[in-house]
C-alpha cells in the first residue's frame, strides 16, 4: 500500500504541472466536434435558389401566409452544396415563408421534423475524410506525452526548446476548410418569429422523405399560440416525360411499337392499340427478390395531325433520394422517335412550319415542391 502511495506522490506533481501548464501550454482535450478534416475538393460558395415566392408555381396559401417547400433533387443538391448529401442520408429542403398577414408567426425546424439534422452535423457527415482525420488523430496521440514532458519538465529545468514537439502535441486546430461548416450554418433556416410583411428562407436538413407522403409544416401564431399547419405533398415516385409530334397517331403508334420491341432491357407485357397503351417491365425477378420497374407508354391523337406520347416509369427508389431520376430507356426511346419524326415534318416546312409543336417536358411538381 505504501509503495503505491509513494508512486502516486511521485507522479502527481508531473500531472499537476501538465494540468496547470507552463509557457502557455495546456493539455489537450478530446476534440469531439472540431477534429474533422474535409475532403480536398475545390468548392465555391453555396448558392441557394431565389427566395422570391413568385418564381415558384407551386405555393401554399393559408391565412395570409405563403409557403414554398423546394425538395432539392440529388443533382441540384450536388450542384448547390458541392457534395452528394443524399448519398450520406441527408435531404435538404429549401423553405420560403412570406408573411402577408398582420400577425406574427414563429417557425422552428423541430416543428417541421423533430429529427432534423443540424447544419454543422450535416457538414461533418458530408465532408468528413476518414483517412486524413485518422492520420491527424494518430499524430496527435503520438506526440501528446512527449510534448507534455518537454514543455512541463525539460524546458523549465534547462535552456532547451522543442517547438516541434509542442506544436505536434497541441490539440489539432480546426482545418482551414472547416469554413464549409460555417457555410452550411449560414444557409440553415433560422428559428424565430416572422413579423408582418416579412420573408424568411433557409434550408432544413432532414432524412430522405418518402415520395408521395405528406410533410406537415407547422407555424405558430405568437399572440394566440394557435398552430397554422401546411400539408406539403411530396412528388410521386414516378418519372414522367411527355412529347407532342406533328404526325398522325397511326404512324406514331406503329413506329413506337417497333422501337419498343427492338430495344434491349425492356420486356413487353401488353400492347393495347385501342387504348393506345404499351406496358413494359425492366429488371429481373428471382424468387422473392426483384428489381423490376414498370413503364407505360400512352399514345393518343390530339387531332388529325398531332399525336401525344406520354412515358411514365416507376423510380428505383421510393424516397426522395430517387427524386428527379431519369429513365435511360425512356430517353433512348424518345430519341429514336425524334430521329424518325422530326419536330417539323418536311411537308410542313416553310409557311406552315409555325404549326409544329416543340417538345414539352412534364417535370414532377406536387404540393409546394418545385423542380
Amino acid at each position: 500500500m505504501s509503495t503505491r502511495w509513494t508512486w502516486m506522490r511521485g507522479v502527481m506533481p508531473i500531472l499537476m504541472l501538465a494540468t496547470a501548464g507552463c509557457g502557455g501550454y495546456w493539455p489537450v482535450r478530446w476534440p469531439k466536434r472540431t477534429m474533422w478534416v474535409a475532403s480536398p475538393i475545390e468548392r465555391s460558395p453555396i448558392q441557394l435558389p431565389t427566395a422570391d415566392v413568385a418564381a415558384y408555381p407551386n405555393q401554399l396559401h393559408k391565412d395570409g401566409v405563403v409557403l414554398v417547400v423546394d425538395l432539392m433533387t440529388p443533382t441540384r443538391t450536388k450542384d448547390t452544396f458541392h457534395t452528394g448529401l443524399l448519398l450520406h442520408g441527408i435531404q435538404p429542403l429549401f423553405l420560403i415563408v412570406e408573411n402577408r398577414s398582420k400577425y406574427t408567426y414563429a417557425i422552428a425546424k423541430a416543428a417541421i421534423d423533430p429529427h432534423y439534422i443540424p447544419a454543422a452535423r450535416a457538414a461533418r457527415q458530408a465532408f468528413v475524410h476518414p483517412v486524413r482525420t485518422t492520420l491527424r488523430t494518430i499524430k496527435w496521440l503520438t506526440f501528446l506525452l512527449p510534448g507534455v514532458v518537454m514543455e512541463s519538465v525539460v524546458e523549465p529545468t534547462s535552456t532547451l526548446d522543442f517547438p516541434k514537439f509542442e506544436e505536434a502535441a497541441q490539440r489539432p486546430p480546426k482545418p482551414e476548410n472547416a469554413s464549409v461548416q460555417a457555410a452550411f450554418e449560414a444557409v440553415e433556416l433560422v428559428d424565430g418569429p416572422i413579423g408582418p410583411q416579412r420573408v424568411r428562407s433557409g434550408v432544413v436538413f432532414v432524412r430522405p422523405l418518402k415520395l408521395g407522403s405528406v410533410l406537415p409544416v407547422r407555424l405558430v401564431d405568437t399572440s394566440t399560440q394557435q398552430p397554422l399547419v401546411f400539408d406539403v405533398l411530396m412528388p410521386p415516385p414516378l418519372f414522367v416525360e411527355e412529347r407532342e409530334y406533328p404526325y398522325p397517331s397511326a404512324l406514331v403508334w406503329d413506329t413506337a411499337v417497333k422501337t419498343v420491341r427492338a430495344m434491349t432491357g425492356w420486356r413487353v407485357v401488353s400492347i393495347d392499340q385501342p387504348e393506345g397503351l404499351i406496358t413494359l417491365h425492366q429488371g429481373v425477378r428471382v424468387f422473392g427478390w426483384k428489381t423490376t420497374r414498370r413503364t407505360t407508354m400512352t399514345i393518343h391523337a390530339i387531332d388529325e395531325r398531332r399525336t401525344s406520347v406520354r412515358c411514365q416509369s416507376s423510380l428505383r427508389r421510393s424516397d426522395s433520394a430517387g427524386a428527379g431520376e431519369r429513365s435511360r430507356n425512356v430517353d433512348r426511346f424518345l430519341q429514336e422517335l425524334d430521329q424518325v419524326f422530326p419536330l417539323t415534318p418536311p411537308a410542313l416546312t416553310g409557311a406552315s412550319s409555325t404549326e409544329s409543336t416543340s417538345p414539352v417536358t412534364a417535370s414532377p411538381s406536387v404540393g409546394s415542391s418545385s423542380y
